[in-house]
């Protein structure tokens, strides 16, 4: 149960009932990471602008590895909600569940090519040690054929996992339904 105050859908009124109604459409539902920040509309909006810029634009990252991304840094994070929530997005674009369980339990036994490791190397020392990161981490994904603009794809999708997995863990996130 989330340890704050959130507004549902159905008690949802002026902007906020505008920006779920919006959400819902493109979504399907208003998510529960979402529901967490209702109190502070302009951020949720920020928040969701940038989810989809991270994840949904064009890149020379596939939305394969962008899910993995997700995933890496959930795990290592110990956000369940996230992890999940992107495992099964995971599985469902690749069709393969056991590559999905190789990436929660350890990604770096998953069957994944060099490039594609690369890329979850960096998420992950990204994620667990930013201050040490160096100009050989970014020279190791040009060595891997990553462009500079994919890289900034991959810290900013990196950091806004990093991001949205703090406040679903500091403000308890319910699992969905």
């Amino acid at each position: 149960m989330a340890y704050i105050r959130q507004i549902e859908p159905e008690d949802a009124t002026g902007d906020l009932a505008r920006f779920y109604a919006d959400l819902t459409e493109i979504a399907g539902g208003v998510p529960n990471i979402v529901k967490l920040s209702s109190l502070k509309l302009a951020a949720i909006s920020a928040a969701q602008d940038l989810y989809q810029s991270v994840l949904y634009h064009d890149s020379g990252l596939t939305m394969i590895q962008k899910e993995m991304v997700s995933v890496i840094v959930s795990v290592t994070n110990g956000c369940v909600y996230c992890f999940d929530h992107h495992g099964n997005s995971l599985t469902e674009l690749t069709g393969d569940e056991a590559l999905t369980r190789q990436i929660i339990d350890d990604f770096r036994a998953a069957d994944v090519d060099e490039s594609t490791m690369a890329l979850l190397e960096f998420a992950d020392k990204l994620t667990k040690n930013s201050p040490d990161m160096t100009d050989s981490d970014v020279e190791e994904l040009r060595h891997h054929g990553f462009t500079d603009e994919d890289i900034v794809d991959l810290v900013q999708l990196t950091a806004y996992f990093n991001y949205t997995n703090r406040l679903a863990t500091g403000l308890g996130v319910d699992p969905e339904e």
